[in-house]
């Protein structure tokens, strides 16, 4: 089995601070309702809402006008707004942002592959969590490298971050097991001789 397309992992880097133990959240996607960007959003406010945690959230990604479920830029702008997120547009420094965020979060419910982000969050030592759809839960290790939720489910997604942002040390460690998995699993070297393996396999039958 082959990790989607993989990573290079030099790209990424653990360079996470935890000033004033502000978290970051930040979701990275194309803004399509079915990746979860709604959920995320309202799931922010449901945070922001209980003044219990310091955490700032933010979300990254192009507008796809072209796909069915595309939200406008006039959308995404007052669905931030209204529930105190961050809009930080199509951003070509990922690996950037990915570095400064501490937890990561994808809701999709989207029927694609292994989502090639989750695979750079990972590599980036976030915590990751993602729903119990086919490609998204393929990308961690429950538990131990993020955590799975519900699809179209805010509650779930509530629950999940308040279990880590209630443990600054849960956060890290899993954003550390993470890594080692993108290393272990995810390295777009590995992913290469994978293919490459399988291909001369094919070539001799």
């Amino acid at each position: 089995m082959t990790e989607g397309s993989g990573v290079n992992l030099s790209d990424y880097r653990y360079t996470h601070h935890y000033e004033s133990n502000t978290i970051r959240v930040l979701m990275a996607s194309r803004l399509l309702r079915d990746k979860g960007v709604g959920e995320f959003c309202l799931a922010a406010a449901e945070i922001n809402k209980m003044k219990k945690y310091k955490v700032k959230f933010s979300l990254a990604g192009p507008i796809d006008i072209d796909s069915p479920g595309a939200y406008t830029e006039s959308e995404v702008n007052e669905l931030c707004e209204s529930n105190n997120v961050e809009f930080l547009g199509n951003r070509t420094d990922l690996p950037i942002i990915l570095g400064q965020s501490h937890i990561f979060v994808l809701p999709s419910y989207y029927a694609e592959g292994v989502p090639k982000v989750l695979l750079e969050a990972a590599a980036s030592s976030c915590a990751i969590i993602t729903t119990d759809h086919p490609g998204c839960r393929d990308a961690i290790v429950h538990e131990d490298t993020g955590l799975e939720i519900r699809p179209k489910d805010v509650s779930s997604l509530v629950n999940a971050l308040e279990k880590l942002l209630c443990n600054h040390d849960l956060i890290k460690s899993m954003g550390m097991a993470g890594r080692e998995l993108a290393e272990e699993r995810f390295s777009i070297d590995k992913v290469i001789n994978t293919h490459y393996s399988l291909y001369e396999s094919l070539q001799k039958k």
